[in-house]
């Protein structure tokens, strides 16, 4: 079986940009990652911190974290934090990886309730390596629950699943 990069350069290769990151399921080497994430966590990781590796890449690699069990994105989302922090990760890539649009995750905007989403959200809340734009999205849209009730508007509309 063929390494985790490889796959990852391959779908880079047919993806020239995330315009429409929608097309990403229709390749089937993201689909593999993406419908069993808990076996490529360590590899995304690894690739989201190398500088070496491209905007796009590490784009792709987070989106293919997506579909992680609650208490796992929440560890995700906690080590892409720590690499924010440490200047390894972008903003855009931070963003991307805990915050894509509704149509890949809805988890952190349901669950805010849940002890752990709230320490993450807090923790991102405190830290200087996160923008003003981020904070105030995660104080006045996924702490005040207001996300919850767009993601179920949305979802009783048919527009996300």
């Amino acid at each position: 079986m063929e390494d985790l990069a490889t796959r990852l350069r391959r779908i880079e290769e047919q993806i020239t940009d995330l315009t429409h990151a929608g097309a990403l399921l229709g390749c089937p080497e993201f689909v593999e990652v993406y419908s069993q994430p808990e076996a490529h966590v360590e590899g995304v990781l690894e690739a989201l911190r190398a500088p070496e590796t491209s905007e796009l890449h590490k784009a792709i690699a987070a989106l293919s974290m997506q579909r992680l069990p609650l208490q796992k994105f929440v560890e995700f989302s906690e080590r892409i934090l720590g690499s924010r922090e440490t200047g390894l990760v972008s903003e855009r890539v931070f963003d991307i990886a805990i915050f894509p649009t509704y149509d890949w995750n809805t988890m952190l905007a349901e669950n805010y309730a849940d002890p752990a989403v709230r320490r993450l959200l807090n923790r991102i809340l405190t830290s200087p390596a996160v923008s003003d734009a981020c904070k105030a999205h995660v104080r006045d849209e996924i702490l005040s629950g207001n996300a919850r009730t767009a993601v179920l508007e949305l979802r009783a509309a048919g527009q996300i699943p």
